[in-house]
């Protein structure tokens, strides 16, 4: 991580600050500790739970601060279980790959001056 981040400083001049997990099947708790340490603000991915994923999607939550909590004993504290003070803004995509709400700007179309408008028009939206 720290190698692609040096080189995409030195060859374009940026650092990114969000994260993308395109297919992960399943998610470490130290993984939000670990992306903010690196500096990045935020991360989103598609993967969780289908029964957690559904109730945030119910009650709007699909966006979150995600702090991670660990088991075990903190030293300082002498309790069974401490959370992370490095939380990082967390976004749940809407429909694994795609865009929000249906909001898909590559269908596929096999004529390729129909895709080039479809791509021009939902691009506009923006």
């Amino acid at each position: 991580m720290m190698t692609g981040h040096a080189f995409l400083k030195k060859t374009f001049g940026i650092v990114p600050k969000h994260a993308w997990h395109p297919d992960t099947f399943g998610h470490s708790a130290a993984t939000p500790e670990l992306f903010a340490r690196m500096g990045f603000e935020s991360i989103s991915f598609a993967r969780i739970d289908m029964n957690d994923k559904a109730q945030r999607m119910r009650s709007k939550e699909l966006e979150f601060i995600w702090q991670p909590t660990y088991e075990g004993t903190d030293p300082e504290e002498n309790s069974t279980g401490f959370s992370s003070s490095h939380g990082i803004f967390t976004h749940v995509m809407h429909e694994l790959y795609g865009g929000a709400c249906g909001f898909d700007m590559y269908l596929g179309y096999a004529d390729e001056e129909v895709s080039k408008n479809h791509f021009k028009s939902r691009s506009a939206l923006f």
